[in-house]
């Protein structure tokens, strides 16, 4: 399914490697999830609690960045939720009522990905 060292090849591609992932990895959820910052941005995203089971809280703090947007997206990468942030930093509630499963949450700015972390839906 994917080479020794599990990298994404074209014959494998991303979604080859998380099936790879999930079948062969225990995941162990916890009820707070700290963002995964892109290197060179000062900041910070959690998602909680994770797994999700109706409500989700975001807090994120960004500060000095403006336009922030957040969007959550299916594991085929369709944008299913989007909201923009008001302030660069901030607490925000929301509704998952998805599909149980894996979600991608991705904090923007002006188009620029400034954080990404994934979310489980029960």
């Amino acid at each position: 399914m994917c080479r020794a060292d599990c990298t994404p090849t074209p014959e494998t591609g991303a979604s080859a490697l998380l099936a790879f992932n999930m079948k062969t990895h225990v995941f162990l959820p916890s009820t707070e999830i700290t963002g995964t910052v892109e290197p060179g941005v000062e900041g910070a995203f959690t998602v909680s609690p994770n797994p999700v089971d109706e409500l989700v809280r975001l807090h994120y703090s960004f500060p000095g960045l403006e336009d922030l947007t957040f969007e959550v997206a299916d594991i085929s990468g369709r944008t299913i939720y989007r909201q923009e942030l008001s302030g660069p930093s901030n607490t925000l509630q929301f509704e998952a009522n998805w599909q149980p499963g894996l979600y991608i949450a991705t904090v923007f700015s002006g188009g620029r990905r400034l954080a990404v972390e994934k979310i489980f839906v029960k």
